[in-house]
């Protein structure tokens, strides 16, 4: 998984960087300290998004596989067998 995650923020720092530079170079030479100032603002608020969703997500799996952990050990206490 970390091998993974290492080559999709690999790719996306060759990706970005030109993004930028083309989207920098199609603006007046006045207006390029504005452009990359709300490029650097837009990938600040949505990378802190993106962690967000991370986190919700996995927050919300982890809980799930806790309360199917919870419902197994009841089952087993109060003497609950599957297939007998």
């Amino acid at each position: 998984m970390m091998i993974l995650a290492a080559l999709i923020e690999g790719g996306n720092a060759f990706v970005m960087m030109p993004a930028v530079t083309l989207g920098a170079n199609a603006l007046p030479d006045e207006l390029i300290t504005h452009g990359t100032a709300v490029i650097t603002t837009v990938r600040q608020i949505l990378g802190s998004a993106g962690v967000t969703v991370a986190t919700l997500i996995l927050s919300n799996v982890t809980h799930q596989q806790q309360l199917e952990g919870v419902r197994f050990a009841m089952a087993r206490i109060t003497g609950y067998r599957m297939g007998s």
